[in-house]
Parts: structure tokens; C-alpha cells; sequence
């Protein structure tokens, strides 16, 4: 349970930081 509690964690991260990355790519 731990396991896959941390693995939807860094997927969560993960699409997180790709949302920003596309946001600051818009913005410049």
C-alpha cells in the first residue's frame, strides 16, 4: 500500500511539473 501511495505521489509530481513547464513555455 505504502508503494503505490508514493507512486501516485510522483506521478502527481510529475504532471505537476510538466503543467508548469508547459505554463512557462506560454509565458516566454
Amino acid at each position: 500500500m505504502i508503494a503505490i501511495l508514493v507512486q501516485t505521489d510522483l506521478k502527481k509530481v510529475v504532471i505537476r511539473k510538466k503543467s508548469e513547464n508547459i505554463l512557462y513555455c506560454r509565458w516566454y
